[in-house]
Parts: C-alpha cells; sequence; structure tokens
C-alpha cells in the first residue's frame, strides 16, 4: 500500500518535472502570439511593400496585430495558404522565425490560427 506522505511527494516531483506550461509550446506558436500582440502605427511597419501587396489597412492601423486578424480570418475561412502567408509576412524581418513558422508546417499554423 501506497502511504500518503509517498503519494504526495510523487505527485510533487511529476509536477516538477513537467516544469511550467510555456516551457511545452512549441516556438513557433509563441512567434505567432508575438505577431499578435504587436499592434503599431505606421512609422513602425516593417516590410510596408509587402503589406501593400496584401493588407494596406494593415500598414495604417495595426501593422502585424492586425495583419494576424486577417490571417485568423483566412484560417477560419479554409484558406490555409492564405494564413500562413500572411503570418509570413508578419515575420519579414526575421528570417529565423519565418523558417520556425514555415517549418512548423501550413497545417498547423492554420489549426492553430482557427484556435484563436
Amino acid at each position: 500500500m501506497i502511504q500518503p506522505r509517498h503519494l504526495i511527494i510523487a505527485l510533487s516531483l511529476a509536477c516538477l518535472a513537467s516544469g511550467p506550461a510555456d516551457a511545452q509550446t512549441p516556438q513557433w506558436q509563441n512567434i505567432v502570439e508575438d505577431s499578435m500582440a504587436d499592434r503599431t502605427g505606421p512609422e513602425s511597419v516593417k516590410c510596408p511593400e509587402l503589406y501593400e501587396t496584401t493588407q494596406t489597412r494593415c500598414q495604417f492601423d495595426g501593422g502585424r496585430a492586425c495583419l494576424m486578424e486577417r490571417a485568423i480570418e483566412s484560417a477560419k475561412g479554409g484558406d490555409c495558404m492564405r494564413a500562413a502567408w500572411l503570418t509570413e509576412i508578419t515575420l519579414c524581418t526575421d528570417p529565423a522565425a519565418q523558417k520556425r513558422v514555415r517549418d512548423a508546417g501550413q497545417d498547423n499554423v492554420c489549426a492553430f490560427l482557427k484556435g484563436k
């Protein structure tokens, strides 16, 4: 029979071993979340030429956060290719972040955005 004290110790160790929830979040999801939270004005938009060919309004009203709103709409509407493409545009100045998101795969990115 397991002693209650031993059970408490075992459960405590299991919780410590699992670490905080953020440690288990894939890095690409954190990158996407950062884009969603980055609401800026036109003076802070990077790669304005990409906004001009996709979502000009976002260049002047919200920057990356606005573009991510369009990406979420696209994902929920079933246009995963556009959702992934808009997400990558928000990372235009960070090729390493773009690669992480691209490596996650369009389907994973789309599923993540559908949940937002």
